[in-house]
């Protein structure tokens, strides 16, 4: 369940993103998210200035920093869903955040229960390295733009040298790129307390509390003994899930592919560098950035992964485990039809791609190929 920590916490998150145009506010009154119309114009704004500089600058630049371009792209695909899809984002995480206070009401969870302290514990554990290292990233990229100034990448230097023009420009671009990247930090710090949130919701649900074959667990909410209870909760799993893939799925194909194309860009970067001061500085700057983008992609996609099979177990629990758990025959019975109609919750882009334990395996598989190939590529220069 969502407990009050994480309300707390995701809350403070959205507080100081709108200090950067991120595009929601939290509404202290009704307790929840809403849509701000003057932080969503600034972040059309950003979105759109980040696409119209792709489009101004000189795609030879990233001949020498290919992986910057990707980088970018990953960006702008992120900031298009709270740019285009405020509403229904804000939708998402209202509907995560009132179900986990209805739950906790339902089945009488206090804040010093098993289950909400089990919840809370392991949601700081991740969220707190999780943050740090989103916090300090826009200051490490940044740092580059200081350190190098000359390098081709920064838009300053497209005037000459010692120019007016250059000095003018340089005067305001820091700023304005550390707002960019400042924003796009706390755009993925929800997304990832988000995905964080959702994933300790369902998962534990699913691989204990719904099925009458488990026993012993110390956070038990003896749903288990209530099959009418297993059959309503499983079902709001499902339409949460659904409502998840309906706003976010959309994106699935087109981050996966970026990523791929960024882990191996990386690679090529940083292996066949030049050996210069800013090349060699800048592959620093690519080994500490892309390594945590692309690792948590492929968590990101494990867990997702790992729901539809413990999904699946859940429901294949329901064929016999209602006997050993003391159903009634009545119970059983109805617990039988109920499985028949389920189908596994999972994370998809309808009619495209749906998150398997085949997916992960290919993702990582085809950056190892790609990374493999580009060293036979350099072996033969």
């Amino acid at each position: 369940m969502l407990t009050e920590l994480f309300v707390q916490k995701f809350r403070e998150t959205v507080k100081k993103g709108n200090l950067f145009s991120y595009p929601l506010i939290w509404d202290d009154k009704r307790g929840k998210l809403c849509v701000s119309q003057w932080h969503h114009a600034n972040a059309v704004v950003v979105t759109l200035g980040n696409l119209v500089h792709y489009r101004k600058g000189d795609v030879g630049i990233f001949n020498l920093l290919h992986v910057v371009f990707y980088a970018l792209i990953a960006f702008s695909i992120g900031g298009c869903i709270y740019s285009f899809q405020s509403e229904d984002v804000a939708r998402v995480w209202r509907c995560g955040i009132l179900y986990g206070r209805t739950f906790r009401a339902r089945y009488n969870l206090t804040p010093t229960s098993p289950a909400t302290l089990h919840f809370n514990q392991a949601f700081l554990k991740i969220n707190r390295p999780v943050n740090f290292i989103i916090n300090m990233l826009p200051f490490i990229i940044s740092s580059h733009m200081f350190i190098f100034p000359r390098h081709p990448v920064h838009f300053p230097n497209i005037y000459p040298p010692n120019s007016y023009p250059f000095f003018l420009t340089f005067l305001a671009y820091p700023p304005i790129a550390i707002f960019g990247l400042v924003n796009y930090a706390y755009l993925a710090k929800t997304l990832f307390q988000g995905a964080i949130g959702f994933i300790m919701l369902i998962l534990p649900l699913i691989q204990d509390q719904l099925r009458p074959t488990t026993h012993g667990n110390k956070c038990s909410t003896k749903l288990r003994h209530h099959p009418a209870d297993i059959a309503l909760v499983y079902r709001a799993l499902q339409l949460i899930m659904k409502e998840i893939s309906l706003v976010f799925g959309n994106y699935l194909p087109a981050i996966q592919s970026v990523f791929g194309q960024l882990a191996v860009t990386s690679g090529y970067t940083v292996i066949g560098g030049s050996g210069k001061g800013g090349e060699t500085f800048t592959s620093v700057l690519i080994i500490v950035c892309v390594p945590f983008a692309v690792l948590s992609w492929a968590v990101m996609l494990s867990c997702a992964a790992n729901l539809d099979i413990k999904s699946r177990e859940c429901i294949q629990s329901w064929k016999r485990g209602g006997i050993e758990a003391g159903w009634s025959r009545d119970e059983v019975r109805y617990m039988a039809k109920f499985r028949k109609s389920c189908k596994p919750i999972d994370f998809n882009c309808q009619g495209m791609m749906r998150i398997t334990k085949k997916t992960v395996i290919k993702f990582v598989q085809g950056i190892v190929r790609g990374i493999f190939r580009m060293l036979l590529a350099l072996k033969k220069k």
